[in-house]
């Protein structure tokens, strides 16, 4: 063959190609087409917006405190090429961090950990970093979070040791705003060697630290929430708090000697809004305060006088408190007696918890009658938690009817939650008989006439019964 006749033939095999490169990209763009159909039929969560989904993937993360290896991002970029892309893109997903929670694979954590701050853009960071011995690894991870600490708004420290802070030098902290330290046993301590520059640092929480020179290296006039737990001295507790006027929410949680060893005159944090308490030698602060911004009070393991210095303590406040959680062992025949005396001392709470842990039969009783007497006449929402597992239906109903006979009638929400340790589901179905059938007619009215009512129930039988607006009763 010529040479013009062998550039005619591949002239036509170029245009055949070209015919069928074209052929092929339609094909392409139909059997994409076609895939989509089948995925929205077969994986509809696919053809969510990518906003959507996104948004999705930040509750999924949202539901754990902090992210996990096996419910974290990194499982959800793994699904899919799509959804790969959308967790990529997405840095909020990967601000989050906390080498507690990936246990086994420490030699890995400051791999991790410099990935998931590279993928967090330049969002602020949320740490927390347990560390136990310091070794090559951990010390690793304290170096990572130091280089990066400029671009940390929450870091959380726990320790088992004497650990150093992740900067040795002074150095501008502008975006934190939270800042825990945890020991793990009564020798571990922080190293903090200078004063912090960070701005906008309102939360501390120290738990179980010592050898921590707080007066010199923590910026406390500035705190808005301090939170200490299980420290040993209740003197160097009590001048944290006084060092700290602009609280608006202390907890505090003391064991051992609860008295320091000079009384004061009560210290005045006239924008403390929010005292949270546990433990019996906790109470001691009480006589050291004066609260008359006052609003949410939390009490757990109320001591035996715990009526008295609360009385003085509403006294010298002139507070009214709106928000009560009461929480006591009821291990002795009194609990529920001081259960009375302290409510009767907040008649303006209209939000009322109590926990009803260790409560038998009787006192559990003794308590829903008090709470049908107009002791709390402002009462708008009543929550009783860790109750007893199994419970009859009738002294709860009489106990919401009294609440709702009140003149007016205020209670517009109730919910009972059963002590998980414990066996059973809640309220017992007791004999089909006219009195059980009352008391779920009783129930339906008080739905019909504006109470959310929340009342757990083996194979949600009472749920399901109200549901079916079963409210004639048989005869």
């Amino acid at each position: 063959m010529s040479r013009d006749e062998l550039r005619s033939d591949l002239a036509e095999l170029n245009a055949e190609i070209s015919t069928l490169q074209t052929q092929l990209a339609r094909l392409r763009v139909d059997r994409k087409r076609v895939f989509d159909k089948l995925a929205a039929i077969v994986y509809p969560v696919l053809t969510l917006p990518d906003d959507v989904t996104a948004e999705i993937f930040l509750q999924y993360v949202r539901d754990y405190r902090y992210n996990r290896l096996k419910c974290g991002p990194m499982v959800l970029a793994s699904v899919c090429k799509s959804w790969r892309e959308v967790a990529l893109s997405n840095p909020r997903l990967w601000s989050r961090f906390d080498t507690g929670l990936t246990p086994g694979v420490w030699d890995l954590k400051p791999t991790l950990l410099q990935m998931f701050i590279s993928r967090s853009g330049q969002l602020p960071l949320t740490l927390r970093i347990t560390l136990g011995f310091l070794s090559p690894s951990e010390l690793e991870v304290l170096d990572i979070v130091g280089k990066h600490i400029s671009q940390c708004g929450s870091l959380d420290l726990e320790v088992s040791v004497r650990a150093p802070f992740p900067i040795s030098t002074p150095a501008q902290l502008p975006l934190l705003t939270s800042l825990h330290f945890r020991g793990k046993n009564d020798v571990a301590s922080i190293t903090l060697p200078f004063l912090l520059d960070a701005p906008r640092l309102r939360e501390v929480k120290l738990v179980r630290i010592s050898s921590l020179d707080w007066r010199t290296y923590l910026p406390w006039s500035q705190l808005t929430t301090l939170r200490l737990l299980y420290q040993r001295s209740f003197t160097e507790c009590l001048e944290m708090v006084y060092q700290t006027p602009n609280l608006e929410l202390l907890e505090f949680c003391h064991y051992g000697e609860s008295e320091p060893a000079e009384s004061s005159q009560p210290r005045i944090l006239a924008r403390l809004h929010t005292l949270e308490l546990s433990a019996k030698s906790s109470y001691g602060i009480i006589p050291h305060l004066t609260l008359p911004a006052l609003r949410d009070l939390s009490m757990v393991q109320p001591r035996a006088n715990c009526a008295s210095i609360l009385k003085d303590l509403m006294e010298r406040s002139k507070c009214s408190p709106t928000t009560l959680l009461l929480s006591t062992d009821y291990d002795n025949p009194n609990d529920v007696g001081r259960t009375k005396s302290i409510l009767a001392l907040l008649p303006t709470v209209s939000k009322l918890t109590l926990g009803c842990d260790d409560l038998d039969d009787d006192s559990f009783e003794e308590l829903l009658e008090l709470l049908g007497s107009p002791i709390c006449p402002a009462l708008t929402s009543l929550t009783l938690r860790e109750c007893p597992s199994e419970l009859m239906l009738t002294p709860l109903v009489e106990m919401l009817q009294s609440l709702m006979n009140l003149d007016p009638p205020r209670l517009s929400s109730f919910k009972l939650a059963i002590d998980t340790n414990l066996e059973g589901e809640g309220v017992e179905r007791e004999d089909e008989d006219a009195e059980e059938w009352d008391s779920i007619d009783q129930l339906h009215r008080l739905r019909l006439a504006g109470l959310e009512i929340d009342i757990p129930s083996k194979n949600n039988w009472l749920k399901n019964t109200l549901n079916s607006r079963v409210v004639d009763v048989p005869r």
